[in-house]
């Protein structure tokens, strides 16, 4: 199922690099989700965001930024994920 949701991105960080012969090469973006029925207020939730690469089209914005966030929940049969196809900042009125 994919999906269009406009949202404040509070943070991002990236990395590229090699732990224990293995290549790990991501971008995260943090963004502010409701707490819903389970508390009140809101929560930072982690997503993953394709290749470091992806940190240069929002890193030099000031944080935190509002944006439309292109996503897709997908299964594997036993477990739902959340993968984030793009990001584009909204311009803050």
């Amino acid at each position: 199922m994919k999906f269009t949701t406009t949202a404040v991105i509070t943070g991002v960080k990236c990395f590229n690099n090699t732990v224990d012969g293995q290549t790990h090469n991501f971008t995260k973006i943090y963004v502010m989700t409701d707490l819903g029925d389970s508390g009140f207020g809101s929560a930072t939730v982690e997503y993953k965001w394709g290749t470091a690469d992806n940190i240069k089209k929002i890193q030099d914005l000031p944080f935190p930024i509002n944006a439309q966030i292109q996503m897709e929940i997908v299964t594997n049969g036993n477990k739902q994920m959340t993968i984030v196809h793009d990001v584009s900042p909204v311009a803050q009125k």
